[in-house]
């Protein structure tokens, strides 16, 4: 999870994703592995809200979709 401000501050995470995904060592294991789920604290955005609130309310997308961290969130 990636939380920020605003969604122009996103970028700088999706650069980092972006460039670890088209690594020639590390890319096919980033791409496998790396879930990047932005999130948005004070603009309107698909997913709003802190990222200790999301993980609370498991309604993120990268919980969701990682059985480990859904077993940890939801119990």
């Amino acid at each position: 999870m990636h939380g920020c401000r605003g969604a122009a501050e996103l970028a700088y995470g999706e650069d980092v994703v972006a460039a670890l995904k088209a690594h020639d060592f590390l890319g096919a294991y980033a791409a496998a592995q790396l879930l990047h789920d932005p999130t948005v604290t004070r603009k309107p955005f698909r997913n709003r809200g802190r990222v200790t609130d999301l993980m609370e309310a498991a309604s993120s997308s990268s919980i969701l979709a990682c059985p480990i961290l859904t077993r940890l969130w939801t119990g």
